[in-house]
C-alpha cells in the first residue's frame, strides 16, 4: 500500500467542546497526515538543495524542537561550513494544528536559494495552560542573541 492511500487525514473534531488531551492527538494526528506523502502533492516537496533536520531547543523551562534547513554543498557554488550564513527564524502559523512539516517547500528554498539558514519554530500548543502569547514567545526565544 502506497504513503498516499495509507495516511488518512484526520475527522475535524467539535472545536467547541474538545478537551486538551483530544486536542493534543487530534494535533498530532494533523500533522502527521501534513508530513505524510498525500499532502506533498498539495503542499509541495522540499527543495534537493536543503538539508532538512529536527533538533531540540533548550530554554528556561520547556524544551523547543525546531526544524533547521541548510543549503547543501553543490559544487563550488555554497561553502560546505555554512558558518556565515543569514538566519531566517519562521514561525508558522496555527495555534491549534499546524508544523514546520508543513512549511518544508517555502523554508527549503529559502535555505537553497538565499542561501541562508532557516530555523522554523515549532511552538507550544495553544491551551488552557498555555495562551496564545506563548506562541509569540517561543518564536522570539528560539534564536541566538
Amino acid at each position: 500500500m502506497s504513503e498516499t492511500t495509507a495516511v488518512k487525514r484526520p475527522p475535524e473534531p467539535d472545536f467547541s467542546a474538545i478537551t486538551t488531551e483530544e486536542l493534543i492527538t487530534y494535533r498530532a494526528a494533523e500533522n502527521g497526515w501534513r508530513a505524510s506523502g498525500a499532502a506533498r502533492a498539495i503542499l509541495g516537496e522540499p527543495d534537493r538543495g536543503a538539508a532538512i533536520e529536527w533538533q531540540n531547543v533548550a530554554l528556561p523551562g520547556r524544551d523547543l524542537p525546531v526544524r533547521v534547513y541548510r543549503p547543501v554543498s553543490m559544487g563550488d557554488s555554497v561553502a560546505p561550513a555554512h558558518t556565515d550564513l543569514p538566519l531566517v527564524v519562521h514561525v508558522h502559523g496555527g495555534g491549534f494544528v499546524g508544523t514546520a512539516v508543513q512549511c518544508d517547500w517555502t523554508n527549503s528554498r529559502l535555505a537553497a536559494r538565499l542561501p541562508a539558514l532557516v530555523v522554523s519554530v515549532e511552538h507550544r500548543l495553544v491551551a488552557p495552560d498555555s495562551s496564545l502569547a506563548n506562541a509569540a514567545d517561543d518564536g522570539w526565544d528560539v534564536p541566538p542573541r
